[in-house]
């Protein structure tokens, strides 16, 4: 699935990088930079850094570096599709089932796109999202597409 990039760019500008990996390391004040240990090899001293500015990290241990949506990718093994909706969900940024025309009919078409939809839209889904999320977004069919 393809996003446009007016809904990337407004993402990243509503996480901070510098908090959401602070969730994850223990983040000091470098400079304009943060430093900390990276989260994704072993490491005594600190060679993991955040640049608020740019809204990046990288790691110059291991090479490892992206944005927002590269470290929730990495740390949390997410795909980027469930990252996007992961930080926009943070973020407080909703989209609805709306957000699916930016993709194309072949995407919208594939075999994985129709059993996803069909699994979301299925009784026992329905079941466990009801556990899941409160009640006040568990209201319409267009609570379950966050895209």
């Amino acid at each position: 699935m393809q996003y446009s990039q007016t809904l990337l760019d407004d993402i990243r500008a509503a996480v901070d990088i510098v908090d959401l990996v602070s969730r994850f390391v223990n983040l000091r004040k470098a400079g304009s930079h943060w430093k900390g240990l990276c989260p994704f090899h072993a490491e005594k001293t600190p060679s993991f850094t955040v640049n608020p500015q740019k809204g990046i990290f990288h790691c110059f241990g291991c090479g490892v570096g992206g944005d927002a949506f590269g470290f929730v990718m990495r740390q949390d093994r997410l795909s980027f599709p469930e990252a996007v909706r992961a930080l926009a969900k943070s973020a407080g940024i909703e989209r609805t089932c709306a957000s699916f025309a930016s993709a194309s009919s072949a995407e919208l078409t594939s075999p994985l796109f129709i059993r996803c939809s069909s699994l979301m839209n299925s009784p026992s889904a329905s079941a466990v999202l009801s556990l899941t999320t409160p009640p006040a977004a568990t209201k319409g069919p267009a609570s379950r597409c966050v895209s």
